[in-house]
């Protein structure tokens, strides 16, 4: 997928979304919100706080292979635990979660894009910033998982796929490069899960959260609002949604 096709969906979901959804994550297949804190967290909650900024970016957390050659039967949370610490200039990259009322389109990079008036997305801390970086990374609450590799068998099958942006493909001393980087132990997603995802622990909100993904995608464009409802439009609200590619 080139960056024009890309760019085009993007267009396309924030044209049909402004009437349905006050906010678009706009987020890779290998990409997980997760918001830290003591108690089951809500995102639908939280997001009304940023109202008056036209995005909130979020730095990724970047997940290596954790020396898995092949893929594992467990999920990602247990199976993927190294990552790279917060001070790497990577994490410092940020995937926006735009507000409807202010977002004009895609900018020249996936993780930008442009606003009313030049407004400038913000951090979690609501700190304003220009581009697809946010300087220093910040990881206090509200965060991106980004598994890059997965195991060395999928990066090497990602490799040939190709980028979804349409940007150079990523090689195998990518994959070197940052494995040996990944020396942090990433262990949030992991006690977060049994305490709000399991059983009679969840709730509405962290149901939304749990399910990994809004399913409004590119549903919308022909008129449908996705399975389960999560990301659907109702009556008297309007519900976040994501857009993964």
């Amino acid at each position: 997928m080139s960056l024009a096709t890309q760019g085009f969906a993007y267009k396309q979901c924030i044209r049909v979304g402004k009437t349905r959804h006050r906010w678009i994550a706009f987020i890779d297949t290998d990409e997980y919100i997760f918001v830290k804190g003591s108690t089951c967290p809500s995102l639908p909650a939280i997001l009304p706080s940023f109202n008056s900024f036209p995005a909130l970016g979020l730095n990724w957390v970047f997940f290596g292979s954790s020396g898995h050659n092949t893929r594992p039967t467990a999920g990602a949370l247990n199976s993927y635990s190294k990552c790279l610490p917060s001070k790497h200039g990577v994490c410092e990259h940020v995937k926006s979660i735009v507000n409807t009322k202010y977002v004009e389109g895609l900018d020249w990079s996936s993780h930008h894009f442009t606003y009313t008036n030049g407004a400038k997305a913000v951090n979690e801390n609501k700190v304003p910033f220009d581009g697809p970086w946010s300087r220093p990374a910040s990881h206090n609450r509200l965060v991106l998982h980004h598994y890059f590799s997965r195991s060395r068998e999928e990066f090497e099958q990602k490799t040939l796929r190709g980028a979804a942006d349409g940007q150079p493909s990523k090689n195998m001393g990518d994959f070197e490069r940052y494995n040996a980087a990944a020396t942090e132990n990433c262990t949030d997603g992991l006690r977060f899960w049994p305490r709000c995802c399991g059983g009679s622990n969840l709730t509405e909100d962290t149901r939304w959260l749990c399910s990994g993904v809004a399913r409004f995608a590119l549903q919308a464009a022909s008129g449908g609002a996705g399975a389960g409802g999560a990301g659907s439009a109702t009556a008297g609200a309007v519900k976040p949604a994501m857009l993964r590619l």
